[in-house]
Parts: structure tokens; sequence; C-alpha cells
């Protein structure tokens, strides 16, 4: 059974895989061995890369609305129950 060759660096990269990896390498401090190893097809490298970015949005998005929604909850909680009174929500 044969192995998929690593690239040791980025410069053993193919050329369209390079930039990429150098994105890599800035926003991480190194290219691991994972991305390393997807530039051995630039194209899954980038479909990668895709990815995580848009997961990563995605949890930006998520977390950003958890805390509005807790922020929301500690202030009712604050003001106590006469806060609630006059609103039809779950939470109250």
């Amino acid at each position: 059974m044969s192995r998929i060759a690593i690239p040791a660096s980025i410069e053993q990269a193919p050329a369209a895989a390079r930039p990429l990896l150098e994105a890599v390498r800035k926003q991480l401090g190194s290219a691991p061995n994972l991305f390393r190893l997807t530039a051995a097809s630039p194209a899954a490298l980038e479909g990668y890369l895709g990815l995580n970015g848009a997961l990563a949005k995605g949890v930006r998005q998520l977390v950003s609305q958890l805390r509005q929604r807790e922020l929301g909850i500690r202030r009712r909680a604050a003001d106590g129950p006469a806060s609630c009174k006059h609103q039809r929500s779950a939470d109250c």
C-alpha cells in the first residue's frame, strides 16, 4: 500500500497551493500537516479552507446571538418579575 507524501515545507507543495499555505502559516504561525497533506490537491485545499471559513463565521454569529440572549435574560432577572408582566415571552 502506497502512502501519500506530505510536503515537508510550503516550498515543496504544488505551486497552486503555495499562496493558500502561506495564508494558513500567517494565520496559525505554521502550516499543520493536515493543510500540507490537503495541498496535494490545490482545489481540495481551497475547498477545505472555504469550509473552515464558513464554519468559523457561523460559530461567531451563534456566539453573538447567545451573548445577546444571555444579556437580555440577565437584564430581566435584575429588573425582577415586574419587567415580565407585559411580555409574553418564554424567557419570563
